[in-house]
């Protein structure tokens, strides 16, 4: 009997949050039992348990951002593992993107993927297409969940609940309810009573400094100390227009009565706010344009998902603009480098060069096509045009103001969203009835003066070399194949008679939904061999179905 060669087998184990962690016996303990069971069962095949324990606790499957599966994709690449194995595929990732490139390490180093409770065959494309459809099924429970808590506050602020984040001064958490610090509501009340006869923020924070008062020391759950610190300007504004301390919850644009009691007599904030909106006014006298002087306030957000703030400085006559990070108004950041911090300017300008390159890349605007029920590309295509020529005139700001949903910054690049207007006939002078979103990331260079970021957009050489047939007819491929799968529609034949096609080219096309995501992501982006194209690819019946040879068959390198 010939010997059975050694696989070394690595167990990766992950639990969403921190909750039980701490008890001797948790959910990480329950799967990495089960897969040391699978692998025991498995001796015979030479398989073997590596000492390393690969364990996320308190992580988000929604990103490969976690230590251990970092240290896990590190030792692959150093050839020291041989298996993987999980106790279900979603606790590896839950994000089909983030799966695709996993699946990409493991074919390039030889290492096979095991979920013990979902048995399936990763070296045929059925097992890789049951694989994507388990993945696409967890990254929508993700998404899900995350709408069904959204919800949940909206709904609890209506109620008037307090819903958790940072304790503002001058109340406590009791009982999970806002309950007055009569030593702190002192200083609120002082705050307020001040700012309406000193008549400018500026003025308030040199008379608090010169007091020596400070914000409130706040401890979170973990024991982090926030606050014990000068008000900044920003913080004084936030307070003074914080709708908490006459006894409402904010969501969003709207207020609600709340559970808790005001600090601030009502007369007084009112009082407050007019004044605050007096000064704004005043602020903005003198400008000869309508356009928002800041088309990007409420749209810009940093990497934990929390606002850049408008923020205005003055220099004898000239007037700065900036959006500045959340932590760095308030005061929150010990460093300066750990916000942002970009001249408004700069960054409008930036965007909207992406929003025009994004406008005139026919690939991200049939890719966005395919995922909505628009079938006639030509009125989007002359919509993004007149959108591209708004961009350009003296309407500039109102045009990016419209037309940018959200930008998430990162120090790689900014996520893009834009919701381009859909044309419809007989609508009169308003032709927009519905909107196409637009998403995409864009790679850029950042360069640090001083505290301020400057951003530079890399090159962009991936023009009008897409072949827009193509990429629509693998789109279309790979939702039919999803539509198969998933059993909305019953077989070939019936998927045909829906499309309106002879079943021969839909067998023909439908394979093109196998392809390798490193094949589709030449397409998207117009690297694919000039002769790659639709008749080609769907005349290719000896197109082998494991990836990397694939790739090769294709001249994809």
């Amino acid at each position: 009997m010939a010997n059975t060669s050694i696989r070394r087998c690595a167990i990766y184990t992950r639990k969403s949050s921190e909750e039980g962690l701490e008890q001797d016996y948790n959910s990480l303990h329950g799967q990495r039992e089960a897969c040391e069971a699978f692998i025991r069962s498995q001796a015979g095949e030479g398989w073997r348990l590596i000492k390393t324990a690969y364990d996320d606790g308190g992580f988000s499957g929604g990103t490969i951002e976690r230590p251990a599966i970092q240290q896990l994709m590190a030792d692959i690449r150093e050839g020291s593992i041989d298996v993987v194995v999980v106790y279900k595929v979603d606790r590896l990732t839950r994000s089909l993107a983030d799966f695709a490139r996993m699946v990409e390490l493991f074919d390039a180093h030889g290492v096979s993927f095991v979920a013990v409770t979902q048995q399936f065959n990763t070296t045929t494309s059925m097992g890789r297409l049951t694989l994507n459809v388990l993945l696409s099924f967890a990254q929508f429970e993700r998404e899900v969940i995350g709408e069904r808590i959204r919800d949940k506050v909206a709904a609890s602020k209506r109620r008037g609940m307090w819903m958790g984040g940072t304790l503002p001064i001058g109340y406590d958490l009791r009982e999970r309810k806002l309950a007055i610090n009569q030593s702190e509501a002192k200083t609120v009340r002082l705050i307020f009573g001040r700012y309406l006869e000193l008549g400018s923020v500026r003025l308030l924070k040199k008379e608090l400094d010169r007091r020596g008062m400070v914000s409130a020391a706040k401890a979170s759950r973990k024991g982090n100390v926030r606050g014990g610190k000068p008000f900044s300007r920003g913080a004084l504004y936030s307070l003074l227009s914080n709708p908490i301390y006459v006894g409402e919850v904010r969501h969003k644009t709207e207020r609600y009565p709340g559970e808790h009691q005001g600090i601030i007599k009502r007369e007084l904030w009112e009082q407050v706010q007019q004044r605050l909106r007096g000064r704004a006014v005043r602020g903005g006298e003198g400008r000869k344009t309508e356009a928002s002087p800041s088309p990007l306030a409420g749209k810009l957000f940093d990497e934990s998902g929390q606002p850049l703030y408008v923020q205005g400085a003055a220099k004898g006559q000239r007037r700065y603009r900036y959006y500045v990070s959340k932590s760095l108004v308030r005061g929150e950041s010990d460093s300066p480098e750990k916000g942002w911090r970009v001249s408004a300017p700069e960054i409008e300008k930036t965007i909207s060069a992406a929003a025009q390159a994004m406008l005139a890349d026919r690939a991200t605007i049939a890719l966005a096509l395919d995922r909505s029920a628009i079938a006639d590309d030509q009125p989007i295509l002359k919509s993004a045009q007149c959108w591209i020529e708004r961009l350009r005139s003296s309407d500039a700001a109102s045009a990016l103001s419209e037309l940018t949903e959200r930008v998430k910054l990162s120090r790689e690049g900014l996520h893009l969203s834009l919701r381009l207007p859909v044309p419809s006939e007989g609508a009169g002078d308003d032709p927009t009835s519905d909107h196409l979103s637009l998403v995409k990331f864009v790679p850029l260079v950042m360069k640090r003066r001083g505290v301020e970021m400057k951003m530079v957009l890399e090159s962009d050489k991936t023009l009008s070399r897409v072949d827009l047939p193509l990429l629509r007819a693998v789109a279309r491929a790979r939702r039919w194949s999803d539509d198969l799968v998933s059993g909305r529609v019953e077989s070939v034949d019936a998927l045909a008679k829906r499309e309106g096609l002879d079943k021969r080219s839909v067998r023909r096309l439908i394979r093109l939904g196998f392809l390798s995501p490193r094949v589709v992501e030449a397409i998207a982006e117009g690297r694919q061999p000039p002769d790659l194209t639709v008749i080609a690819l769907a005349r290719r019946l000896d197109l082998p179905l494991f990836w990397r040879s694939q790739e090769q068959a294709l001249g994809i390198l």
